[in-house]
C-alpha cells in the first residue's frame, strides 16, 4: 500500500501553523543520500547497519556525528520508515543535543520531539502508605499498520499522584485512602464512591474519537489530511491537558509523514509534544475494530475517578 505524503496537502496543513522556527547556527541537518544517512553533507551509517537492530533506539555512529550540535533538523522523505527516523532522534538524545526538530522533505522545521515527561516509579512503601493528591491519564498513542492501512489508537493508564509526580508500580497497601469528596464534585464524586463501592473500576481504558479509533484508517493517497484536520480536534474533545504524560509509540516501519503528522496534532491543539517511544514491532493481522471505550472529557473523568476510588475501596479493605 502506498500513500504519498502530496506537497499541497501539507502545504494546506502548514498555512494554519506557526511560522518555523529559526533554527541555532550550527544545527545539524540529517538528509538520506541513496541507502545512507548524512549529517551536513557527510555520509555516516549506511541502512544495512541500521537493520541489525531495528529497535534499539541509538546508533554510536550517528551519536559521535551529532555530539555537540545545539539541534538536530530531520527533513526526511515522506516514505522513510520510522525505525531509521528514531535512529537519529534516539542518537541525539543520547549525544545530548537539546532539540530535535521533525519535517518531511521539501518543509521547514515543523515540530520538535517533546521531552520525556516524568512519571515515578515505587515498588515498595516501606515507611507505610503514601498520600496521593490526584490521580491522572497516562496516554500512549500507538500507530499501527496491516494491509488494511495505517491507523492510531491510544490507552490511558491511571496514575496516582504522589509527591507531585505521576507514580506506578505501587502495590494498593502502598496508597493512603482519602476522600471522594475531597478530589471530586459532581458526576466525578459519584463515580468515585462507586468505585469505592466495588463497581468495575479498571486501570486501563481505550480512547477514541468518533470513528472509535484515536483517528480514521488511511486506507489511499490524501488521507493523512483527515489526521491533519481531525487530530487537534480529537485530542481537545477528549479533555487531554499538558499535566498527562503522553508517548507516542510508531511501529518500526510506520512512514515518516504519519508520526510528524500525529506529533503535530498536539501541537496544533495547543498541547505538550509528545515524548516518542521505542519502535513497536510489527503483529497486526488486520485493522482495529474500534471500539473505545472513553471518547470525550467527560467519560474520560468520569473512568479517572471510578479508578481513583478504587484506590480508596482497595486500601478500607
Amino acid at each position: 500500500m502506498r500513500l504519498p505524503l502530496l506537497t499541497s496537502l501539507m502545504a494546506c496543513f502548514l498555512a494554519s501553523s506557526p511560522e518555523p522556527p529559526q533554527l541555532p547556527s550550527g544545527t545539524a541537518r540529517v538528509t538520506i543520500d541513496g541507502e545512507h544517512l548524512v549529517v551536513n553533507g557527510e555520509e555516516v551509517v549506511g541502512f544495512r547497519q541500521l537493520e541489525v537492530d531495528p529497535v534499539d533506539a541509538v546508533d554510536p555512529l550517528l551519536r559521535d556525528a551529532l555530539q555537540g550540535a545545539p539541534a538536530v533538523w530531520l527533513p526526511l522523505p515522506a516514505d522513510t520508515a520510522w525505525y531509521r527516523v528514531r535512529k537519529v532522534v534516539g542518537s541525539a538524545e543520547a549525544a545530548g543535543v537539546p532539540a530535535v526538530w521533525l519535517s518531511t522533505e521539501g518543509s521547514p522545521p515543523r515540530v520538535q520531539e517533546g521531552p520525556a515527561r516524568g512519571v515515578g516509579l515505587k515498588m515498595s512503601c516501606r515507611g507505610g502508605p503514601m498520600a496521593f493528591t490526584d490521580v491522572v491519564p497516562r496516554v500512549t498513542m500507538s500507530l499501527q499498520r496491516s494491509a488494511d492501512g495505517i491507523w492510531g489508537i491510544a490507552t490511558a493508564s491511571f496514575l496516582p499522584v504522589i509527591d507531585g509526580r505521576p507514580t506506578d508500580g505501587l502495590p494498593a497497601r502502598c496508597i493512603q485512602p482519602r476522600s471522594c469528596s475531597d478530589l471530586y464534585t459532581g458526576p466525578a464524586a459519584d463515580a468515585c464512591e462507586a468505585g469505592r463501592r466495588g463497581e468495575p473500576a479498571p486501570s486501563r481504558v481505550s480512547l477514541g474519537g468518533d470513528v472509535g479509533c484515536l483517528l480514521p484508517l488511511l486506507r489511499q493517497e490524501g488521507d493523512l489530511a483527515m489526521w491533519d484536520r481531525e487530530l487537534p480536534a480529537v485530542l481537545k474533545h477528549l479533555g487531554l491537558s499538558s499535566e498527562m504524560p503522553v508517548v507516542v509509540s510508531p511501529e518500526a516501519r510506520i512512514r515518516y509523514d504519519v508520526v510528524v503528522a500525529a506529533l503535530a496534532g498536539f501541537d496544533v491543539a495547543g498541547l505538550p509534544v509528545p515524548s516518542l517511544g521505542k519502535p513497536l514491532v510489527e503483529g497486526n493481522d488486520g485493522a482495529p475494530l474500534c471500539t473505545a471505550e472513553v471518547r470525550s472529557a467527560e467519560a474520560l473523568e468520569l473512568a479517572t475517578a471510578r479508578y481513583a476510588g478504587s484506590l480508596m475501596r482497595q486500601e478500607d479493605g
